[in-house]
């Protein structure tokens, strides 16, 4: 009962093969999906730069607003 596992010649050559044509294909979709991963983190980190400048000018903005608010009622009260 305690018999060693062996590579038997009755396996196919076509068998042997398919699996390093399948390795082989599975290396290569690997290393496409690293890439994708590698492009969108990048496309992420570029994003999120674009995010935080958007945020800056809609800071900017609302005190462009409050500064043209205090210049009418400045013209309101003395000015005209």
């Amino acid at each position: 009962m305690n018999e060693h596992w062996s590579i038997d010649r009755k396996i196919p050559l076509v068998f042997l093969l398919a699996v390093v044509v399948q390795t082989a294909t599975i290396v290569w979709w690997a290393s496409g999906v690293e890439q994708r991963i590698r492009e969108n983190t990048a496309e992420i980190r570029e994003l999120r730069a674009k995010a935080d400048a958007a945020e800056c000018l809609k800071q900017d903005m609302a005190e462009v607003k409050n500064d043209i608010g205090w210049i009418k009622s400045w013209l309101e009260k003395y000015g005209r």
